[in-house]
């Protein structure tokens, strides 16, 4: 959570319109609870340009790394199990279902 007197920096154009009164809110849902809240502490929202948000960027690094190594696991784990569901019949095919 913010701290009073804060700055918050922000690559989404369209949540800082909405935080700074300049666009009407898509999702009112928690809108009105972070209004009241930035306006009790007194803190600012800037638009910065994406590559200056250093923090994002990082985010968006770690999470493509996360979703790439959990890819590798399920596919591995689709090919055994591929693997392991079909049976060689006598004449060497695999189209008898293993139960």
């Amino acid at each position: 959570m913010a701290e009073e007197n804060s700055i918050i920096y922000s690559d989404n154009r369209q949540v800082v319109r909405e935080v700074n009164n300049k666009q009407k809110p898509k999702n009112k849902k928690f809108y009105d609870e972070a209004i009241e809240t930035i306006k009790s502490k007194n803190i600012k929202v800037l638009k910065i340009p994406r590559d200056k948000n250093y923090a994002g960027i990082y985010l968006e690094a770690r999470l493509s790394k996360l979703k790439n190594y959990g890819k590798g696991i399920v596919q591995r784990a689709l090919k055994q199990s591929k693997k392991k569901q079909y049976k060689k019949n006598k004449y060497g095919k695999k189209n008898t279902r293993k139960h």
